[in-house]
């Protein structure tokens, strides 16, 4: 047992004090063994979790090679479509991966958006036709990552959902005063007021809306935030308010 070797067993030969000891001891050696190979399994399962991290850390760059690997695999193949689905989807991949931060440029955010809304389009066979107005002055301005992007699906998978073709999303950006004005407009089905109502109060799960406002409180201050305004059968108005207008040092380049 000194040298670690935990099967050894002493042979049980009576039932008097001696024997008793000697069941108890060999008792006590299983228990050493059980309890070093749980120890044992124990470290090795942190380690496979650890590695595991790492490969999690290693799959988005390994799936955007795989991504424009198969770009070129459907371009050759004549697939232009394709190719272009393909290579829009790797790109959303490498912006977001490559920008660890909460906000970045609007700019970045629209180049992102655009290749979202590109592949949507195809997916819905070219349903819905976006619009966008957008401030120059403000493109370098930095805004909540993706913050746009959970109004405009909403337009597309609820907004639209009845609709055949003649869905419109409109875009606009504008500065009013102190505050920067964010607006994500449709000619989709609308939302009952009473269903906006329980929506604000967190009655009802809607995870995009209530975490584009929340970043945004957090981010600018509780007088900001997300309103929705939705007329019944005339569409829904998102409006997104924000207070700061500071310019952007780092973008994340377009490829």
């Amino acid at each position: 047992m000194e040298k670690g070797d935990f099967d050894i067993r002493i042979p049980e030969r009576g039932y008097d004090e001696l024997g008793d000891l000697v069941i108890r001891f060999n008792q006590m050696n299983e228990k050493i063994k059980d309890l070093i190979e749980e120890n044992y399994k124990s470290r090795l399962r942190a380690k496979e979790s650890e590695l595991m991290a790492l490969n999690l850390q290693l799959n988005p760059h390994f799936l955007y090679n795989t991504l424009t690997t198969m770009y070129w695999i459907a371009l050759e193949h004549k697939q232009q479509e394709l190719g272009q689905l393909i290579i829009s989807l790797a790109e959303m991949l490498q912006i977001t991966t490559r920008n660890k931060n909460d906000t970045w440029s609007l700019e970045t955010d629209l180049n992102w958006l655009e290749k979202y809304i590109y592949i949507m389009q195809n997916r819905f066979e070219n349903k819905f036709t976006v619009e966008y107005d957008i401030d120059p002055i403000l493109l370098q301005m930095e805004v909540p990552k993706l913050f746009l992007q959970p109004f405009v699906e909403n337009s597309i998978i609820h907004g639209f959902a009845e609709m055949e073709s003649g869905g419109q999303i409109k875009i606009t950006a504008w500065i009013e005063t102190q505050l920067v004005c964010f607006k994500v407009e449709d000619n989709g089905l609308g939302i009952q007021e009473d269903h906006i109502r329980r929506i604000q109060a967190g009655e009802i799960r809607s995870t995009g809306i209530k975490n584009v406002d929340r970043r945004v409180r957090l981010l600018y201050g509780m007088e900001y935030g997300v309103a929705l305004h939705s007329p019944e059968g005339k569409g829904t108005i998102v409006l997104i308010r924000i207070g700061e207008t500071h310019r952007s040092n780092q973008m994340t380049p377009i490829q």
